[in-house]
């Protein structure tokens, strides 16, 4: 390195934050505390979550379905015969 490239960086710290590596502080309450998607409503339908949470919850799993059930917007897959035109 030059000389003139030293004297530009004497005013740079090279040493990392204290913080830089420290774990992350837990989120105050109320944040991050977003309600996870109901995987058996029809806007939020996914069936590999359905099928963890029948394997890993199936209480939790049975609410989710009956809470879809009741709003009305229980959704499946779209099978049935295709269309040709």
């Amino acid at each position: 390195m030059s000389e003139n490239q030293n004297q530009n960086l004497s005013g740079i710290s090279l040493q990392p934050s204290p913080g830089a590596f420290a774990p992350p502080s837990p989120t105050p309450a109320g944040e991050g505390d977003l309600p996870k998607p109901n995987p058996f409503r029809s806007r939020t339908w996914n069936l590999t979550a359905q099928m963890r949470l029948l394997r890993d919850d199936p209480k939790k799993a049975r609410r989710l379905k009956a809470e879809a059930e009741a709003d009305g917007e229980v959704a499946g897959p779209k099978v049935g015969r295709p269309k040709f035109y």
